[in-house]
């Protein structure tokens, strides 16, 4: 996983006030401007906070002009965030409002408010920020007075006309991808719409807001912009102006890289491979930490486990990079990649030479300095340990090894129902038989941190019957593969793993440092079940099985048991009489003993098939 992560954000100020109207003075008022939009991209670094602030909607003037509209901005450290050109800071301006009583012209904003208009003057609108948001429309000057409308962040707010006040500029068509942030019209979200101008009672009245949440304007009745689209609010001739919307912030992470940290109460939506937080108020976002993993000396041994079970059909990866130094290694052990059953709870094997995988015995504990025993890990399938010293590999500390230790080398153990038996051996990786000469062991620190990770990839494939093996520098451009090892046809594997890393450091003074953890691969939630189903007229063998019912076939679980008797040599009295049996042409409860077998068991096992057997199929 990289470390630097890229997000893409949608800031929408909060939209202008509509003025309200004056009309003693015979002055029509302009509507509100909406919020300035912007969409881009930062980088951000690993678990930082980044401050999402939500501008609020500006309020309508109740005889003169409203209130402006809140930015909206994402800032780290007290400073607004620069997006990826370098150029544009996170900063989304909020709407201007409209031209009223005392100050007829629009004020300027993300998008500029529309112009108001008195019996001796004409109002215009109010400026846009560039990139964000467009200007807002003038009034009109005649017998009868109209305001002008507010800007968008899509066109210009329209002048007014000799009958009506001036349109809201439209806004723009949400940029994101399955966001449903906006005023949904014709399939598209808009947002960013400017106010409707201020209509008199001898006019058309109703002048429409902008696309985009935009309020109308109307002589005694305008609208407040929608909420969460920046929209502008209208503007008045003999009422209060409508409010503009409050603006929003839309942050799109990579699903994959979600910390999922969050205050605000954001509206969290996966969309692809997206997750989308949706802020409406104040709130914040965490990065994802990559976390770094360390065990010093003082930690015997340690363990990760992840701890969802992987389909072991599927191809399982495992790659980190690490990084092993110290004053020096005599004593130190090293680290293992294992899989277990996931019928077990997750646990750990035994440290020092068990690289917390195989069981140890006779050993000294750390805090007691008596000769201690350690079980292996619980239902183990497979471990594989890179070995400094090479006592993993060995009979010394447990059985089923080799006489001779070979450090700075791989072994790979077997499962706990074969003693956790050495299967393989690659020798000192510190010769040229390997793609090069390799060392566990680094020692290329600076103030006792390492500055030197080399990578390590683990693939278990071939349906879990591989083992390869690759390590890469970082002067390297491509893996190199250290070992690919065919596991014997017996090698047992249960239908999930759980996949756990091991680290155990030995009695020197020996650090390992891990960072970039990632496992690849399937989920598997639960064992498979297999049909078993029952064809044809079969003969009255019977099966014992842990599972009742009538159905004409039979469900078993993988580790399901299936006994099968045959009943011309089997006298009932020899099998439990709480047993649940049935035979295979009724599936009903055996009422009598009659006939030939399924198929025919010889003393030395079962025979195959021959001609007139019936089968059983597995789906």
């Amino acid at each position: 996983m990289s470390t630097t992560i890229t997000l893409s954000a949608l800031l929408v100020g909060g939209g202008g006030g509509g003025a309200g109207g004056g009309s003693a003075d015979s002055i029509n008022s302009g509507g509100g401007g909406a919020g300035g939009v912007l969409f881009s991209t930062f980088n951000t670094g690993q678990g930082q906070i980044y401050t999402i602030n939500v501008g609020n909607g500006g309020s309508g003037g109740s005889t003169g002009i409203g209130g402006s509209g809140g930015d909206s901005t994402i800032s780290y450290n007290g400073n607004i965030v620069i997006s990826n050109d370098g150029i544009t800071s996170l900063h989304a301006f909020g709407g201007g409002t409209g031209g009223g009583d005392f100050i007829i012209n629009g004020s300027s904003g993300g998008s500029g408010g529309g112009g108001g208009a008195s019996t001796t003057t004409i109002g215009i609108g109010g400026q846009g920020t560039i990139s964000q948001g467009f200007s807002g429309g003038s009034g009109y000057l005649g017998s009868v007075n109209y305001g002008g409308g507010g800007g968008g962040a899509g066109h210009v707010g329209y002048n007014a006309l000799s009958n009506n006040g001036g349109q809201g500029g439209f806004g723009i068509i949400n940029p994101i991808p399955g966001s449903t942030v906006g005023q949904l019209s014709a399939g598209n979200y808009w947002v960013a719409g400017g106010g409707g101008g201020g209509s008199s009672f001898a006019g058309l009245q109703i002048s429409y807001g902008g696309a985009g949440g935009g309020g109308n304007g109307s002589p005694n009745s305008p609208t407040n912009g929608l909420s969460a689209t920046g929209g502008g609010g209208g503007g008045a001739y003999s009422a209060t102006g409508g409010s503009g919307g409050s603006g929003v912030v839309v942050l799109v992470v990579p699903t994959a890289q979600y910390s999922g940290i969050t205050t605000g109460s954001p509206k969290v939506t996966v969309v692809g491979t997206n997750t989308l937080l949706t802020y409406t108020n104040n709130g914040s976002y965490t990065s994802i930490s990559l976390p770094l993993y360390t065990l010093t000396q003082n930690a015997n041994a340690g363990t990760l486990f992840f701890n969802q079970g992987f389909d072991i059909n599927k191809d399982i990866v495992v790659t980190f990079d690490y990084a092993c130094y110290g004053n020096g290694f005599n004593g130190s052990e090293g680290f293992s990649v294992f899989f277990t059953s996931t019928l077990s709870a997750l646990s750990g094997g035994g440290p020092g030479p068990g690289l917390c995988y195989a069981p140890v015995q006779n050993v000294n504990s750390v805090t007691s300095q008596v000769l201690t025993s350690f079980g292996g890990v619980q239902n183990a399938a497979l471990g594989i340990g890179f070995d400094m010293m090479g006592n993993f590999g060995t009979n010394f500390y447990g059985l089923d090894g080799s006489s001779t230790p070979i450090p700075n080398s791989i072994s790979i153990r077997g499962s706990f129902d074969t003693k956790y038996s050495l299967l393989y051996n690659s020798g000192n990786l510190n010769s040229n038989a390997f793609p090069f000469p390799y060392l566990i062991y680094q020692q290329i620190t600076i103030a006792d941190t390492p500055i030197i990770y080399d990578r390590v990839r683990v693939r278990i494939t071939d349906f879990g019957q591989r083992v390869a093996i690759d390590i890469k520098r970082p002067t390297d451009y491509t893996f190199s593969n250290f070992v690919n090892y065919v596991l014997p046809a017996s090698t047992w594997w249960p239908d999930t793993v759980y996949c756990g890393l091991g680290f155990a450091g030995g009695q020197n003074i020996t650090n390992f440092k891990i960072k970039d953890l990632n496992v690849n691969g399937v989920f598997l939630s639960s064992y498979r079940t297999w049909n078993y189903t029952l064809t044809g007229i079969l003969g009255s063998s019977l099966f014992i099985s842990p599972k009742t019912g009538t159905s004409t076939s039979v469900f078993l679980n993988v580790g399901d048991t299936i006994d099968i008797f045959k009943v011309a040599s089997t006298p009932i009295t020899t099998i439990a009489s709480n047993t649940q049996l049935y035979t295979l042409s009724t599936n009903q409860p055996l009422s009598g003993l009659t006939v030939p077998a399924l198929i025919n068991i010889t003393t030395g096992g079962t025979a195959g098939l021959q001609s007139g057997d019936q089968y059983i199929i597995i789906q």
